[in-house]
C-alpha cells in the first residue's frame, strides 16, 4: 500500500512538471515565434460626401446601411431657397465613389455651408485590419509575414492576412492632439507603430469598420 502510493505520488509528481513543461515551452514559443497584440481594429478609407455649395437639403437619397454606386446621387441641395420666382438653383451632391453608406449628417430643410460634410461611405468590400505594435517589438515585424487575426465579433474564426505595410510614423506622433508634459521631467513611454494587415478572405461573414481585432504576426 505504501508502495503504491509512492508511485501514485511520483506519478502526480511527473504529470505536474510535465504540464508546467509544456506550457513554459509554449509561452517561449508564442513570444519567440509571434509578436501578438489586441490593440488593433478593422479600418478602411472613408469616402466623405462634402457640400460643394452653401445651401438648404432639399432631399436626403443615400440611407445607412445601403449601397451607392460612384456618381449616384446621395442628397440635393437648394441655393437660395428663399429667392422668389422660384429661381433657386437645385444642386445634386453624388457620391464620388461606389461604397456602403456608414453615417448620414444631415436631415431635409437643414442649412449646410459650402465643405460641410453631409455623410460617410466605405467600401466594406476592401477593409484591412490596423494592428498597433509596441515600438520594442516592431524590429520583428516586416511586409509579407503571415497573420492569424481573430474578431471577437466572431471568437471561433481564424482569418488568415499578411502584413502590408508598417507606417513610419507612431500612432501617438499623428494625433490631433500629442501628449506633452508640461514640466521639465520625462517619463519615456513605449509607443505603438501602426502596422497594416490585409485579409486573404472575409470567410462569409460581414466585416465592420471598429471591430476590436486581435492579431499574431509569424515573426519565425
Amino acid at each position: 500500500m505504501k508502495i503504491g502510493r509512492i508511485v501514485l505520488i511520483n506519478a502526480v509528481t511527473a504529470l505536474v512538471i510535465i504540464g508546467l513543461f509544456a506550457v513554459g515551452y509554449n509561452l517561449w514559443y508564442q513570444s519567440d515565434h509571434y509578436v501578438t497584440t489586441s490593440n488593433a481594429q478593422v479600418t478602411g478609407n472613408p469616402i466623405t460626401l462634402l457640400a460643394p455649395v452653401t445651401g438648404q437639403v432639399s432631399r436626403v437619397e443615400a440611407r445607412v446601411g445601403h449601397r451607392l454606386a460612384a456618381g449616384a446621387e446621395a442628397v440635393t441641395l437648394v441655393v437660395d431657397p428663399t429667392r422668389p420666382h422660384g429661381a433657386a438653383r437645385v444642386v445634386p451632391v453624388p457620391a464620388p465613389a461606389g461604397g456602403t453608406v456608414i453615417a448620414m449628417d444631415v436631415a431635409p430643410g437643414q442649412m449646410v455651408p459650402a465643405g460641410e460634410p453631409l455623410g460617410t461611405l466605405m467600401n466594406l468590400s476592401r477593409l484591412w485590419v490596423q494592428a498597433n505594435v509596441p515600438e520594442t517589438q516592431i524590429r520583428l515585424v516586416h511586409v509579407g509575414q503571415s497573420v492569424d487575426v481573430s474578431l471577437s465579433a466572431y471568437p471561433s474564426v481564424t482569418f488568415k492576412g499578411r502584413v502590408h505595410a508598417i507606417e513610419y510614423a507612431t500612432q501617438a506622433s499623428m494625433s490631433l492632439l500629442p501628449d506633452t508634459q508640461s514640466s521639465g521631467s520625462f517619463t519615456p513611454v513605449v509607443q505603438d507603430v501602426p502596422v497594416i494587415i490585409t485579409l486573404d478572405s472575409d470567410m462569409g461573414h460581414t466585416l465592420i469598420n471598429g471591430q476590436s481585432a486581435t492579431v499574431k504576426i509569424r515573426v519565425r
